[in-house]
C-alpha cells in the first residue's frame, strides 16, 4: 500500500520538476525505514517499530522506482530512449541480482558465527545502498 502510495505522489508531480533532489528524498525515507526495521535485532524494539519501517520503505520504493523511467527518458536523446531505457531494465536486473547474491552470501556465513550481526550486516548492507541513493539522487542535473 505504501509503496503505491509513494507512486501517486511521484505521479502526480509536473512534468518539469527536478527529479534528482526527488529520488534522493525517496532514497532517504527508505534509508530510515531500513533503520527502523534493522532496530527489531533489538529485543525491547516493538514490533510496531518495524512495521512502520516496512511502511516508509515501501513508500520511499514507490517515489524512486518509477521516477528512473521518467528521468531516464528526460535525459537520453529521443533516438536513444529505447537503448536507455533497455540500459536501465538491465542494471536493475543485474543490480538486483548482485544485491540478492553477496547479501545471502554474506548472510549465510554470517549466521553461522554471529546470528544478530548477520541480519544488521544485510540492514548495513541496504543502508549503503540506499546512501549511494541519496547522493546519486542529488548529482542528476536536469537537461
Amino acid at each position: 500500500m505504501s509503496w503505491s502510495l509513494g507512486s501517486w505522489w511521484q505521479a502526480r508531480l509536473p512534468e518539469d520538476v527536478d527529479r534528482g533532489p526527488k529520488i534522493a528524498l525517496g532514497m532517504a525515507v527508505m534509508a530510515v525505514g531500513i533503520t527502523l526495521v534493522a532496530a527489531m535485532v533489538a529485543p525491547p524494539v516493538p514490533v510496531a517499530v518495524g512495521v512502520f519501517g516496512l511502511i516508509l520503505t515501501g513508500l520511499g520504493i514507490g517515489m524512486v522506482f518509477p521516477q528512473l523511467s521518467v528521468l531516464t527518458l528526460q535525459l537520453a536523446p529521443q533516438r536513444g530512449q529505447g537503448q536507455s531505457v533497455s540500459a536501465l531494465q538491465i542494471c536493475d536486473a543485474l543490480a538486483t541480482t548482485a544485491a540478492v547474491a553477496v547479501g545471502g552470501a554474506l548472510f549465510t556465513w554470517l549466521l553461522l558465527w554471529l546470528p544478530a550481526q548477520a541480519y544488521l550486516a544485510i540492514f548495513g548492507l541496504a543502508l549503503v545502498l540506499a546512501a549511494v541513493g541519496v547522493w546519486g539522487g542529488y548529482r542528476v542535473r536536469p537537461a
